[in-house]
């Protein structure tokens, strides 16, 4: 199932938490956009003396990039069906 959620659903769930958790009355027009930083590693991987091959911390590259979130912005979720063998 694909879950898509738009800026402004986005927003009315942020007034809503604010008001039911800090009884803060916030209206639309007091929030601006905001933004959403991802990031991406590419790992190194290197032999331990063991002779296992493990990541290679100093040699591998995390890269953060930001994006903006506003009225032109959705964001989307795929939500899978837990199968049995998933259950704890």
């Amino acid at each position: 199932m694909l879950i898509q959620l738009s800026y402004w659903d986005v927003e009315e769930a942020v007034i809503d938490y604010l008001k039911k958790n800090h009884n803060w009355e916030v209206e639309s027009d007091q929030i601006e956009g905001g933004g959403i930083e991802t990031s991406t590693t590419n790992y190194a991987y290197k032999q331990d003396k063991d002779g296992d091959t493990v990541v290679d911390r100093k040699k591998s590259v995390t890269k953060k990039k930001s994006l903006s979130f506003d009225g032109n912005s959705d964001m989307s979720f795929w939500i899978g069906v837990k199968e049995e063998s998933d259950a704890p």
